[in-house]
């Protein structure tokens, strides 16, 4: 969508493309997950969002909705990009904190959630939805926020351009009274 508002209509083609297949993955791959996307996955997803934010010129949306890639890259940073970020399978089907502290996107959700629910037990679902919430609340988010500075900047280009146009008629006018003056005075 803001590929074709910036007037990217090929970008948008792309990015439309990108959507429905990673669409496809995700029908074909609901809970219980079978096939993991992996690094290969997520780092050409995130090198083809970033070459399309960049030939489009929405960079700092781009960065808003990155966010979580953003937030997850520092919480792996921490664990010196060495604890994997997967939760430890009970029996019962639930998770727990493989690690003490937080290492990754799936050990908040974990640990959040834990916090947050009555029965303390935390399954897959709940930290995919939840990932997922959080990921579509920033893309909603950052849609208003582009379209309120789309609309803002829009009309204060539509504005200019009538200014201009209203100073170039008055400077016309102002020059035809100066040209008429100075032929009576001839």
């Amino acid at each position: 969508f803001v590929a074709y508002k910036t007037g990217s209509s090929w970008l948008a083609v792309i990015g439309l493309i990108m959507v429905f297949s990673l669409l496809a993955f995700w029908l074909y791959n609901k809970y219980p997950a079978k096939v993991f996307p992996g690094d290969s996955m997520t780092w050409a997803i995130g090198a083809l969002i970033a070459g399309m934010a960049i030939l489009g010129n929405f960079e700092k949306i781009a960065i808003f909705v990155f966010i979580p890639y953003i937030l997850e890259f520092f919480l792996k940073l921490r664990g010196k990009l060495e604890k994997y970020s997967f939760g430890k399978p009970n029996k019962d089907g639930s998770l727990e904190m493989p690690f003490e502290k937080i290492y990754g996107l799936e050990h908040l959700s974990i640990f959040l959630l834990k916090r947050l629910k009555p029965s303390k037990k935390v399954y897959e679902n709940d930290v995919v939805y939840l990932i997922h919430g959080f990921q579509v609340f920033l893309i909603i988010i950052a849609f208003f926020v582009f379209w309120y500075v789309f609309i803002l900047m829009y009309h204060r280009t539509k504005n200019k351009s009538r200014n201009i146009k209203l100073l170039i008629s008055y400077t016309q006018k102002w020059k035809v009274s100066r040209l008429s003056r100075l032929e009576v005075i001839l």
